[in-house]
């Protein structure tokens, strides 16, 4: 994560870890990722499926925790 070794602000909510997740999948060149998450990584992961759906081949979420209502963009 940016910021844990450059001392950088943290992401302040979902939608800052959402964004960030998918611009390191964007950096190593991933065209299509299977998302998982748990609890809250799963919020992170169905809220970056929602905002960007040709980037997830699909979605394995475990007891995700309700947050998502559409695209945060």
């Amino acid at each position: 994560m940016p910021g844990l070794l450059e001392r950088q602000r943290l992401p302040d909510c979902l939608a800052d870890h959402d964004r960030q997740c998918r611009s390191l999948l964007h950096e190593l060149g991933v065209e299509r990722a299977y998302g998982v998450g748990h609890s809250s990584g799963g919020s992170i992961t169905l809220q970056a499926a929602l905002d960007e759906p040709d980037l997830f081949a699909g979605l394995v979420l475990l007891e995700p925790a309700p947050s998502p209502a559409g695209p945060s963009s």
